[in-house]
């Protein structure tokens, strides 16, 4: 019964642990941009370091304020090793992996971290930001500035950089089939809701959408009548509604010999 009432007073650990399941809810339901980064940026900058921390020194034995530099700093590194981890283990890196991966890291920490505190009989940290010196406060904020802006910088980059465009998209003919075509694409890093739109002479014959994982490959067969197959007939490939083509290709018209 002791445990479980001292279970209680480890505030700072079960906010730690709601914070990490909140984020990977984020990413795995895709809930938008602002709930990803809001919830990301304390997964990415904060707790892995915490938990590590708190796991390290479990007792009252660092002030506030190193406390969350060193949670600060740590949390960093860890990001980093885990990023190079996951590349020289052959897993690609997407915002699910690297969530996975920090929010496994952080949930070890922080039971690591209650277990120890359990056994030196001890309800946490203990936080005083009423005393904290204001040179002390200063530095706390400016880090966690300079943090978060390092993040959204870096976001800002991304976004500014082209999806990562399809490995390949492509209309072939069907060997003795001169009026049916092969159509195909294989998604890029992303995946996601992807359109396919076939047109001949400037009228729009056919569209696919086609929602696909990362690197998938999607097939089918198209059918064409005859009069629209002795034209050309042009693939367009678009991504997530987007009004600009990432792939095109031109399926020549078939010759009497099919």
């Amino acid at each position: 019964m002791n445990r479980l009432r001292a279970l209680a007073y480890h505030v700072d650990l079960w906010v730690a642990a709601l914070l990490v399941l909140a984020a990977m809810a984020a990413v795995t339901l895709n809930l938008g941009t602002l709930p990803r980064v809001l919830l990301g940026v304390p997964l990415v900058l904060f707790l892995p370091g915490y938990a590590l921390v708190s796991a390290l020194f479990p007792t009252r034995v660092i002030p506030t304020v190193e406390r969350l530099l060193l949670a600060l700093g740590a949390s960093i590194a860890l990001a980093i090793v885990v990023g190079l981890a996951l590349a020289l283990a052959g897993v690609l890196l997407t915002p699910g992996s690297w969530t996975v991966a920090l929010a496994l890291l952080t949930m070890i920490g922080v039971v690591v971290a209650w277990v120890r505190r359990l056994r030196h009989g001890v309800t946490g940290p203990g936080f005083a930001f009423v005393t904290m010196p204001r040179l002390s406060a200063l530095m706390v904020v400016v880090a966690v500035l300079g943090a978060i802006n390092i993040v959204a910088g870096s976001n800002l980059v991304a976004q500014d950089q082209a999806s990562p465009a399809p490995a390949q998209l492509w209309m072939v003919p069907i060997p003795g089939q001169p009026d049916e075509a092969q159509l195909g694409m294989r998604a890029g890093a992303d995946g996601g809701p992807y359109l396919i739109r076939l047109s001949s002479g400037g009228t729009t014959l056919r569209e696919f959408n086609v929602d696909t994982a990362p690197g998938q490959e999607w097939v089918t067969d198209v059918v064409f009548p005859v009069a629209v197959r002795a034209n050309p007939i042009v693939a367009r490939l678009y991504y997530n509604g987007s009004d600009t083509e990432m792939r095109f290709v031109v399926l020549e018209p078939a010759t009497n010999g099919g």
